[in-house]
């Protein structure tokens, strides 16, 4: 048996493919305040979504946490809680918002570590 390490295994999702994936999704399969529903998600709930297995799943969430912005970053962003985005729904704050962090206009998680 072959066996690989997961970076080999599995695909890390740049932020780019990310913004396409969240554009691409419907604006009723969002939700707020929890990650997923039987019908919606919120935005990582979308980017479990996006994996072709938990596992890969776990390694994109992480990787984006650690990279990218951790859940308490963006949680706010998703339940209407930021100020600073104030979009009518949870996609658009979203992808608003990643794309300020893609733009260096938000600090990322790696920003604001020491």
């Amino acid at each position: 048996m072959n066996k690989k390490s997961r970076l080999e295994r599995y695909h890390l999702f740049g932020i780019d493919e990310i913004i396409a994936y969240m554009e691409k999704t419907q604006e009723d399969s969002w939700c707020t305040k929890v990650v997923r529903s039987w019908k919606s998600n919120c935005f990582f709930g979308h980017l479990h979504a996006m994996c072709k297995d938990d596992w890969e799943a776990t390694f994109n969430w992480d990787m984006f946490e650690e990279q990218w912005a951790t859940t308490y970053m963006i949680y706010p962003v998703n339940d209407w809680e930021h100020p600073e985005y104030q979009q009518e729904t949870p996609k658009q704050r979203v992808i608003a918002y990643l794309q300020n962090l893609k733009d260096w206009k938000e600090k990322t998680t790696w920003d604001l570590i020491p």
